[in-house]
């Protein structure tokens, strides 16, 4: 590095580059790793004071591994039983599994029908591989940002015909309850997120924010979504129709960190093997933080298209 000065170590002490042979800092960690164990495809290493509530002591290692989601249990421990014997005594290394941001993607393209004989569907063809062509360059894997404009401005090049494209961002988070069990946990997004600012709580008409929403659960024998009420509170609300009617806070949200904690959840069903919460961000860029990889997958993508005449 610079005038021989490393990143600094995970003890707080700076140290002269030299051959690595141990773990020292940040950088030592994932140079070993990266480099003794060819299927690691992206690692992130951070100091356990950086995290909430800080961890002291301890170095956090995230590693994804090619053909997986993270790494399963035996590779980390093969991980770890390398890397702690290159760690000073005094520092414990922990694993801990990538958090996956999905972001789903939904874009009008309008297009110049007098300078194409393409369909609108080879153009909307065009516009996915581009944008699956940013997430491959771009995104999917650890401290990335997915850029707002230099996405759209790769899908207005995805053909020569596009003229422009009006694209919204949505920010998707997983969770795992078990059926019938309190669910407790917090759930980071490590981004701002949106709140409703013209909220109107007098004469009894409640208005309900729609930062938060999720795929359908039951909740006390009735179908129901997850919402928040743009005062911080997270609700299970059944729905009737066009109708949402808040049931039971079951946790909070904050919107200036993006942290979600459910405290008081008992879910008596969900869709497939998860219940995904929508969010809408503050900003248009989207920052992936410490063990956070960003991902925008195909099946999230939607795109319409019109052709217009020039």
């Amino acid at each position: 590095a610079e005038d021989g000065i490393r990143d600094r170590d995970v003890t707080g002490v700076q140290t002269c580059a030299l051959p690595i042979y141990r773990a020292v800092t940040a950088s030592d960690y994932e140079t070993l790793l990266s480099a003794n164990f060819s299927d690691i495809q992206a690692i992130s290493v951070y100091g356990g004071e950086d995290m909430n509530p800080p961890r002291y002591g301890r170095v956090i290692i995230s590693v994804d591994v090619a053909g997986a989601e993270g790494a399963p249990l035996s590779r980390k421990q093969t991980f770890y039983e390398f890397i702690k014997d290159r760690s000073p005594l005094t520092i414990q290394p922990e694993f801990v599994d990538p958090d996956f941001l999905y972001v789903h993607v939904s874009t009008d393209v309008s297009y110049n029908i007098n300078t194409t004989t393409k369909t609108t569907t080879d153009i909307a063809s065009a516009v996915r591989a581009a944008i699956s062509s940013y997430n491959t360059t771009n995104l999917n894997k650890f401290k990335t940002t997915l850029y707002y404009s230099a996405m759209c401005a790769q899908i207005d090049h995805a053909d020569a015909s596009v003229i422009g494209n009006d694209t919204t961002v949505t920010i998707a988070k997983r969770i795992y309850p078990t059926v019938g069990v309190k669910f407790q946990s917090v759930v980071d997004t490590h981004n701002a997120l949106s709140i409703e600012s013209s909220l109107e709580m007098s004469g009894g008409s409640i208005h309900y924010g729609h930062t938060l929403t999720s795929t359908y659960i039951t909740y006390q024998g009735n179908q129901a979504i997850i919402i928040d009420d743009a005062q911080g509170n997270i609700l299970a609300a059944t729905t009737s129709g066009s109708t949402v009617v808040a049931t039971q806070k079951i946790g909070t949200i904050d919107y200036e960190t993006g942290r979600l904690s459910f405290t008081n959840a008992v879910f008596d069903s969900y869709e497939g093997s998860y219940i995904e919460l929508y969010l809408i961000p503050r900003a248009k860029n989207i920052t992936a933080k410490q063990n956070t990889i960003i991902v925008v997958n195909d099946e999230d993508v939607t795109v319409n298209v019109v052709g217009v005449r020039r």
